[in-house]
């Protein structure tokens, strides 16, 4: 079932003659999205590709489920986000093999990214994010987010203030960093991710980190649970060279990345052309 709020819809070509004035409406793609979500709505591989040209809010009370197959693209640099405290959910439900892609248009450089605020009932499950500036961006949100990739984005997953499960991920490619965790408070609301079973690798660089750690009360207060991941090399100085933490000069709390695999987690799953090594 797809249901769209009065201000978000389809809209549909109309070509009229009147005498011998041709008089064409606008055209519109059957599947392009140019306004918020105030009603529950589901985009699924039907409608490929759902093409987003404004920013697009999903209001309060409404929920946007994401299909397996479905793919969207940005005209520019736009965001989907699930609205306030109470508002709106995004929902991705991909599957193994069938992701949902994020990603923008083609000659479009970059897009904003997701970004969910406070609201309950979120979550991404196998999604594909490309060259987004922040991949998934969480504010006070602890929306899981499991068997995704992040690919050529500034920030893979950004985490304010939020404390989400991360697991079996494959974030490359950053620009920044593969994940960003800010904390809102030295007291209170300290983002304190889980990272489990991800593959965190080739976000290194000057002032480019696998994991960033921004604004933690001083080392030792604090740490991010980073344990049995893969981070492209098993050399302990290398890993610490990749993440951004107490150890550095000027970072706050600590990064625990301790027990990381000697290789990338045993074949379970591929997907669009990317190799995605989880362990079950």
């Amino acid at each position: 079932m797809r249901g769209w709020g009065w201000d978000c819809g389809r809209a549909v070509s109309v070509s009229v003659m009147i005498g011998a004035l041709l008089v064409l409406a606008p055209v519109a793609r059957a599947d392009l999205v140019v306004g918020n979500i105030s009603i529950d709505t589901t985009w699924d591989r039907a409608g490929n590709p759902w093409t987003v040209a404004t920013d697009v809010t999903v209001r309060q009370g409404a929920t946007l489920e994401i299909e397996a197959g479905a793919i969207v693209e940005f005209t520019g640099n736009w965001q989907l986000q699930a609205e306030g405290l109470t508002g709106g959910a995004i929902v991705v439900q991909g599957a193994p093999y069938d992701s949902v892609y994020f990603r923008p248009q083609s000659g479009v450089s970059e897009w904003k990214g997701i970004y969910v605020s406070g609201s309950s009932g979120s979550s991404f499950d196998y999604a594909v994010v490309l060259a987004a500036k922040r991949g998934v961006d969480l504010n006070a949100s602890d929306a899981p987010i499991t068997h995704c990739a992040f690919r050529r984005c500034e920030t893979g997953v950004w985490c304010a203030k939020s404390s989400p499960a991360i697991t079996s991920c494959w974030v490359s490619e950053s620009s920044l960093a593969g994940i960003l965790c800010y904390a809102g408070s030295i007291t209170v609301d300290v983002s304190q991710p889980v990272i489990l079973d991800c593959n965190l690798f080739d976000n290194t660089g000057p002032d480019v980190y696998n994991v960033y750690l921004l604004g933690y009360p001083g080392p030792g207060v604090v740490n991010i649970n980073a344990q049995n991941n893969w981070w492209g090399t098993f050399v302990d100085s290398e890993i610490q060279a990749s993440i951004f933490d107490g150890h550095d000069s000027g970072g706050t709390g600590f990064v625990d990345y301790a027990n990381p695999l000697e290789q990338t987690a045993v074949e379970h799953r591929t997907w669009g052309g990317i190799k995605a090594l989880f362990r079950d």
